[in-house]
């Protein structure tokens, strides 16, 4: 099946409204119910990175496909009962693990259902500092911390610490809603450590400083969802 997608789109045999004589659709959204029913650890980037070499040295109209396979694996979300947010926020690497990306999805939705308010300041806890959050990272030195705040900027370094082992646990284990309960911790003391602490400081030392802890806690959420795409 696979190997007919790539070639297909290699031939510029692209789906186009209601124009699909290959079945490009019905096979790839095939491909996705075979991965999840069968809860297989595998990546559809992959499978489309073999085919190719099969069929040139150029991957033609890759992208193309990549985007149709965005919106496939979208589809059978929806289909499921998914939110359409919930669906976005997982889409990003959705294709380097279609299985572990619904198992997301799904717990998103449920935490949202069962847990609203702290689902709420989880959201907005993470925007904040995904909004904030530099593109690049530097290291951090605890060194360049204040005593602002009852010393919170070390409060919530320690935290970090503290829950990014964690995380990392729970997601190796595919414990999705006890990651999500464990990101909500990091709500509080961050919603002191903006109230107490001017991250773009006068002193460049301590701004690179502070910008590089918004960095860093910002991957913590990044390893399960992009929170900008929820809506709340």
């Amino acid at each position: 099946k696979i190997d007919t997608i790539v070639c297909s789109f290699h031939n510029n045999l692209i789906p186009t409204g209601s124009q699909d004589p290959w079945a490009l659709r019905r096979s790839l959204y095939g491909i996705f119910q075979i991965i999840i029913a069968k809860d297989l650890q595998l990546s559809i980037l992959s499978l489309i990175d073999t085919a190719y070499p099969n069929l040139t040295d150029k991957a033609q109209n890759k992208e193309k496909l990549l985007e149709f396979s965005y919106q496939r694996f979208k589809q059978l979300l929806t289909d499921s009962g998914i939110t359409y947010d919930a669906c976005d926020s997982i889409l990003e690497n959705a294709l380097h693990n279609p299985n572990k990306a619904k198992k997301l999805a799904q717990t998103i939705d449920n935490y949202r259902k069962e847990n609203p308010e702290q689902f709420k300041s989880l959201i907005d806890t993470a925007v904040r500092i995904n909004r904030l959050a530099p593109e690049s990272n530097n290291s951090i030195s605890p060194d360049l911390f204040s005593s602002e705040g009852n010393n919170i900027e070390n409060i919530c370094f320690q935290k970090y610490i503290q829950v990014k082992e964690t995380l990392l646990n729970l997601i190796k284990k595919e414990d999705y809603e006890t990651a999500l309960k464990t990101l909500t911790k990091l709500s509080e003391p961050m919603s002191n450590y903006f109230d107490n602490i001017l991250v773009m400081a006068k002193d460049p030392k301590v701004k690179e400083n502070r910008l590089a802890f918004i960095y860093q806690i910002n991957q913590l959420y990044k390893y399960i969802a992009n929170f900008e795409k929820i809506v709340i």
